[in-house]
Order: C-alpha cells, then sequence, then structure tokens
C-alpha cells in the first residue's frame, strides 16, 4: 500500500507525514513503516535496545541488539538501524540476527547488532531512520 493510500485511510493528506498527532513520539511516516496507527498511541512499536551475550567469531562477548518491525505492506520507504559512538559518525548496523514473521499478521520481526562488542566505558547512541525512496 503506497503511503499516500495509507494516509487517506486515515483522512490525512501528503504532508502530514513528519507529525505526531497520537503523541506516542512516532512520527506518522515511522507509523507506517513500522506497522502502526496515526490514530493511536503506538509505544509498543518504539525499537527495542537490549544487551546480549553473543558467540561471534568464536568469542562470547556483549552486543547491543535492536529489535523493530517493519510493515510488509509499506512501499517507498528505507528503514535503517544506525549506530554511533558520537552522535556524529553515524554507521548502518548490517549484521541481521534474526528477521520473521510477528505475531501481529503483515509486519516482520527484525533483530540486528552492532558490530563491535560492547565494554562498560562505551558510549553507544542507536536510532532507527526511517525516509522515502
Amino acid at each position: 500500500m503506497s503511503l499516500t493510500t495509507w494516509l487517506a485511510s486515515y483522512g490525512l493528506g501528503v504532508g502530514s507525514e513528519l507529525t505526531d498527532l497520537d503523541h506516542d513520539q512516532l512520527t506518522v511516516l515511522v507509523e507506517y513503516a513500522l506497522g502502526g496507527s496515526p490514530a493511536s498511541n503506538d509505544v509498543i512499536l518504539h525499537p527495542g535496545i537490549t544487551l546480549q551475550e553473543l558467540s561471534v567469531g568464536g568469542f562470547v562477548d556483549a552486543y547491543a541488539v535492536m529489535t523493530f518491525t517493519r510493515n510488509n505492506a509499506a512501499e517507498g520507504v528505507i528503514i535503517t538501524p544506525e549506530a554511533s559512538q558520537d552522535l556524529v559518525s553515524l554507521q548502518e548496523i548490517t549484521q541481521v540476527l534474526t528477521y520473521a514473521p510477528s505475531a501481529q499478521v503483515g509486519l516482520d520481526l527484525i533483530s540486528v547488532r552492532v558490530a563491535d562488542p560492547i565494554s562498560s566505558n562505551t558510549r553507544l547512541f542507536v536510532r532507527l531512520r526511517v525516509e522515502t525512496k
């Protein structure tokens, strides 16, 4: 489903993509990409960040893992998980751990991990960038 059609189904038009009508801290565009609704509070759609012990290259270490949903019907959007230690040099997170159908029909549940292990003195910022093609 196109963004324009999806917006119209909620009585919205082009230009409302960056608003947050339901005050859940997710823009309309992000709700479209993640499978939410601009008419209801979808805080459950906020990407989750956990620290997990993972075996990578034969070594077990702690890694930051981001989990998020993706709306299978969303056309024309790009979802990019990113991480940075300084908020200046954002790097795409490309190590996918899981990519599977979610319990909610039409959504995929995706988990990605940062490339490097996390130590006790590591500062890490993560975000999910959503943009139109």
